[in-house]
């Protein structure tokens, strides 16, 4: 099945924190509000050579 969990609330609420670890308790990546400020992050982990590519793209 897939879904798609959206948080909201308050600056420093914890949302970051709870995303990341439902995302790695059901395998599935965390979208936040920085992805919006560095679209490589989305598709690629840090230590992929397409992160470095897509940035520089960006």
């Amino acid at each position: 099945m897939n879904f798609i969990v959206h948080l909201d609330g308050r600056p420093g609420s914890g949302k970051r924190t709870i995303g990341a670890i439902l995302a790695a308790r059901s395998g599935a990546r965390l979208l936040d509000v920085h992805v919006m400020l560095n679209p490589a992050e989305a598709p690629f982990e840090h230590d992929d050579p397409l992160h470095a590519t897509l940035y520089e793209a960006v």
